[in-house]
């Protein structure tokens, strides 16, 4: 990836702005969760992550890149002031941000059948860089995810839920990143 992008992106000032502030918060001891996509809180559940990031701020950031639709952004911050939000990187530049993060974060809708059936997308940029997986319960996302233990899928709506998976894939960070890496290599 890097040698397809890297005389663009290494000139690029937005990416070099947002992968140096990931690694500022990394620095600090925190770890990232990283949602990637659009912000549309209609079609994805993100609220009690938000909320669940937000009382964990000491242990992870959540940080949001992507573009905000129908003023997501603004419902998320009321939950969760402490959330990083680094605006939008067009394909593939945003590539950068997610090989910097800890976990990345899949998220669909259940009413949307484009979801459903478009659901791995995110699943392949995160595991290339072996970054463990949240993910909501979907079962598409979900069998796929803890077949090769690549993360932890949960309900979304569910807080409690959502914390304990953040600290097991805290615990089982390493076996998790390993998992991902088996995911991404599972399919050519």
């Amino acid at each position: 990836f890097r040698s397809e992008i890297e005389a663009s992106a290494s000139q690029s000032e937005p990416v070099k702005k947002m992968v140096h502030a990931v690694e500022a918060v990394k620095a600090s001891g925190r770890r990232i969760v990283l949602y990637q996509g659009h912000m549309d809180l209609k079609e994805r559940q993100l609220l009690p992550l938000a909320e669940v990031c937000e009382a964990k701020k000491d242990e992870w950031q959540l940080v949001l890149l992507g573009n905000d639709k129908n003023d997501s952004l603004i419902q998320l911050r009321r939950v969760c002031p402490s959330l990083l939000y680094l605006g939008y990187l067009p394909a593939p530049e945003h590539l950068f941000v997610t090989a910097a993060c800890d976990v990345g974060v899949v998220s669909y809708n259940w009413e949307s059948l484009n979801s459903i059936f478009c659901a791995p997308n995110k699943i392949w940029e995160y595991s290339k860089f072996g970054k463990p997986i949240l993910a909501n319960d979907m079962y598409c996302v979900q069998e796929i995810v803890e077949r090769f233990n690549a993360g932890i899928s949960v309900n979304f709506s569910d807080r409690n839920a959502i914390s304990a998976a953040l600290d097991a894939l805290r615990a089982e960070y390493r076996q998790c990143a390993v998992g991902a890496h088996r995911l991404y290599e599972s399919c050519n």
